[in-house]
């Protein structure tokens, strides 16, 4: 209900474009993986999962195929 009760006095104190705007967050997040490091984890899980090469198992195999 605190969210509500919020709404509708940002309503009253300030109009409705207010109201219905939302606020942006201003909390910053940490880039914990980028693009190479996530590359090599595909890689190394196409390596691990692909029965050395041999035929295309497990989700690896359905990844490959539905493509």
């Amino acid at each position: 209900m605190r969210t509500i009760d919020h709404i509708k006095k940002k309503l009253v104190e300030k109009g409705m474009d207010a109201a219905l705007e939302r606020n942006k967050g201003s909390r910053v997040y940490e880039e914990k993986i980028d693009g190479e490091i996530e590359a090599k984890r595909i890689s190394m899980f196409e390596q691990k999962y692909s029965n050395n090469g041999q035929n295309e198992g497990g989700s690896v195999g359905l990844v490959r195929a539905q493509k």
